[in-house]
């Protein structure tokens, strides 16, 4: 069930980041490289560096750095999106 939660919270801030392509091509790449580094740093100490017990801080601490990543792209989509429909009309 961990692996379900994390592996689907990835997916989907996955999408919203590729969603932010629509808007800037410079923030969906600073996005994607912050995302794939802490990603790849996470996941490796989750699955290489768990030694004594610690794989579940690694968990939590990324999903804890997903979750925020995920609220932030969310909060910048949002307000894009009510903007340009605000001022379209």
């Amino acid at each position: 069930m961990d692996e379900i939660i994390l592996y689907g919270s990835i997916c989907v801030l996955t999408l919203f980041i590729y969603r932010i392509l629509k808007f800037s091509k410079l923030l969906f790449i600073v996005n994607a490289l912050i995302f794939i580094t802490y990603v790849t740093y996470f996941l490796y100490s989750l699955f290489y560096r768990s030694q004594g017990g610690s794989a579940i801080v690694w968990w939590f601490y990324l999903l804890i750095f997903t979750w925020l990543h995920f609220v932030l792209v969310t909060i910048y989509l949002v307000r894009k999106m009510f903007f340009r429909s605000k001022n379209v009309n």
